[in-house]
């Protein structure tokens, strides 16, 4: 007689398009962050990261995303200043923490973008951080900022190929 009173339910996962507006959500309202969103493309692989888990990826964005946009900037300034000891220490982080590898290279991307885009006068910014893209635009030139780009694409690139960490870095 018990099995008479049970309910089965299937539930599908969440679309990947739900998900990112869910956690883009909770990200907005949360008070004790920095009001800093990710881009959709780290969203997305946070997202997949955790198995499509959205509590999961959350956990994951509190304790990554302010680091790796933290060092995402600190990236940029070394570029800036050409201090490539400073770009090794950055690089340190990165040791063991492939996935912060890939969200801080995202997010230096991104502010490489910002930066061409200002350097065209256009004011669509994606990265969520005006002030290093400003400076990046003034201190970087346009071929530049390009190569930075595509060498960040081919880093992210063997990520996905799961070279050997040690070799990347």
């Amino acid at each position: 007689t018990i099995l008479s009173r049970c309910v089965c339910l299937h539930m599908s996962p969440v679309s990947d398009k739900d998900g990112i507006e869910v956690i883009k959500s909770v990200l907005s309202n949360n008070k004790n962050s920095k009001n800093i969103i990710p881009n959709d493309e780290i969203l997305f692989e946070t997202l997949h990261h955790a198995g499509g888990i959205i509590g999961r990826a959350l956990e994951l964005l509190s304790k990554k995303s302010t680091l790796s946009f933290d060092l995402a900037e600190q990236m940029a300034n070394a570029i800036i200043l050409n201090d490539e000891l400073s770009l090794v220490r950055i690089c340190g982080a990165f040791e063991k923490d492939k996935e912060l590898m890939r969200q801080t290279l995202s997010q230096l991307s991104l502010i490489c973008r910002d930066a061409l885009a200002i350097r065209e006068n256009s004011n669509i910014l994606l990265s969520g951080q005006k002030d290093i893209a400003i400076n990046s635009s003034k201190a970087i030139d346009r071929i530049k900022l390009i190569n930075i780009i595509y060498c960040i694409n081919e880093l992210i690139s063997c990520i996905d190929k799961y070279i050997n960490n040690t070799l990347l870095l």
